[in-house]
């Protein structure tokens, strides 16, 4: 099943809300490479604002938000985009065990990685 057919089966969105969710994420995955500020704790908190803001606007709301960090997680397009949400969210003081389950997948990758 497609990425796509994910969400919108798992958040109850038409094709047309999970085509202009992609184009609002992918805005804001550029937002976070195009930035210099990225190691910043302001930049960081309004970034996962941003996240939030969006997320919302879809009916996705902090009960589901670590489900929905997973899909992205899960999804090579948003992978990246995933990571920031996380570190953002513990970087700005967020409840560690929120995302506890993802965070330890990346961890894991990355340690597959540098054997």
């Amino acid at each position: 099943m497609s990425f796509y057919k994910k969400i919108a089966e798992a958040f109850g969105l038409s094709p047309a809300q999970v085509d202009k969710l992609e184009v609002e994420l992918k805005r804001l995955q550029d937002k976070f490479n195009q930035s210099n500020d990225s190691d910043n704790q302001n930049f960081e908190a309004e970034f996962y604002q941003d996240f939030e803001k969006i997320s919302q606007s879809y009916g996705i709301d902090e009960n589901q938000m670590e489900v929905w960090v997973d899909y992205l997680y899960h999804s090579s397009d948003y992978q990246q985009l995933a990571m920031f949400v996380i570190s953002s969210y513990y970087n700005m003081g967020g409840d560690r065990e929120q995302f506890d389950y993802i965070y330890e997948q990346m961890l894991s990758s990355l340690r597959d990685e540098q054997n």
